[in-house]
């Protein structure tokens, strides 16, 4: 049973707030933090919380951080940016919340508001390092930071919303907004091969260094498999049509392109050290580091197909190309893949954007626990 079941009058205030507050900051509703990003994690992490065992009213101040907690976002993904995108979400999160508990409409406990303040403060990195992940959490501070990390990273496992989100995002918002960090290290818009390039390493160090599928709690590692496997397969294709034939290739390639813009704070930093991400220099070591935590490897680069290949260039290239349209629905009806593999994420897009991806998802936790 969902919120909107249990609890219509909150959940109804939470989200009318929620929607007022994003048109107040101009964010349109399919921007890659807008709105339907924000109702997706408010569907996978109120399943979550469920799962978990949080009572309604912890649910409900969740569904306030769930619901806002990438509301500032920069075009930029260097570390001090994102730490503070992350805390001036969190103060409106926090500032909402006691409003609304001041009102009347949502009572809660000064507990319960500094852990979901404190969770989307720190909801970009994982809340547990290897030994602690399969411990139960105590305190509703330690449980708050793994349900808000959780279910906005389950966006960037499925192979659909990766490819929706990144293309609009990394070659689209990052390379072609003027605040973008991206143009610093020599990229161009322009250039279709750099746009590829672009997708490929943002995905490589996503899956090696920040959501590699071994930070999981075990039981949901399971549940997740299928999803990480397609987006090797999805990242791998865009390799190859990037002209990368190897993992080593990709390694050099990221170790070795520089922020060239003396203005930037990342200046003189490779797409690592501007993310404060601590890796093996050597190219060959890296490489093995890749193929180890990503389980990317050269072996599934020479199994992708021309289809594969082809499909996945035309749909990254489209998708970032017309990142600046607000209307995500058209940009999909629109679409006109070639190949088989394009046509099937064309498809699959449409259940994402529709919401029907993510409701999927929430069924698949609630269904594991049950």
């Amino acid at each position: 049973m969902t919120l909107e079941i249990e609890a219509p009058a909150q959940t109804q205030l939470i989200d009318t707030v929620q929607d007022r507050m994003f048109d107040e900051v101009g964010t349109p509703e399919y921007d890659p933090h807008g709105k339907l990003h924000h109702k997706n994690v408010k569907k996978i992490g109120d399943a979550l919380a469920k799962r978990a065992d949080f009572s309604l009213l912890e649910r409900l101040a969740l569904r306030v951080g769930f619901g806002l907690h990438d509301i500032v976002r920069s075009p930029s993904q260097n570390a001090s940016s994102a730490a503070l995108d992350e805390l001036k979400s969190s103060k409106i999160v926090r500032t909402l919340l006691d409003q609304i508990n001041q009102s009347g409409e949502l009572e809660t406990t000064e507990e319960i508001r500094e852990g979901v303040e404190y969770a989307v403060a720190h909801h970009g990195k994982p809340p547990w390092d290897s030994s602690q992940r399969d411990v139960e959490q105590k305190t509703f501070k330690e449980k708050a930071s793994e349900i808000a990390f959780i279910p906005d990273k389950v966006e960037q496992m499925d192979p659909i919303s990766v490819l929706v989100r990144r293309s609009r995002f990394v070659p689209g918002e990052r390379l072609d907004d003027e605040k973008g960090d991206l143009s610093d290290f020599g990229f161009r818009f322009e250039d279709m091969e750099d746009r590829l390039r672009v997708f490929v390493f943002e995905s490589v160090i996503r899956l090696t260094h920040i959501t590699p599928e071994s930070i999981y709690p075990k039981d949901l590692r399971e549940l997740f498999k299928p999803l990480f496997m397609k987006q090797r397969a999805l990242v791998m294709s865009v390799a190859k049509a990037a002209g990368f034939e190897t993992l080593e290739a990709i390694a050099k390639a990221i170790i070795e392109t520089n922020n060239t813009n003396p203005d930037s704070e990342a200046y003189n930093k490779n797409l690592l050290r501007a993310r404060k991400i601590v890796y093996p220099e050597n190219v060959e070591e890296y490489a093995q580091l890749i193929k180890q935590k990503s389980g990317l490897s050269n072996e599934g680069l020479m199994q992708v197909s021309e289809d594969m290949k082809l499909s996945a260039k035309d749909a990254v290239l489209y998708l970032s190309k017309t990142w600046r349209r607000e209307d995500l629905d058209a940009v999909i009806n629109e679409w006109e893949p070639e190949g088989e593999y394009g046509k099937m994420l064309k498809q699959e897009a449409r259940k994402y954007i529709s919401g029907e991806w993510a409701d999927q998802i929430a069924r698949q936790i609630l269904q594991q626990a049950a």
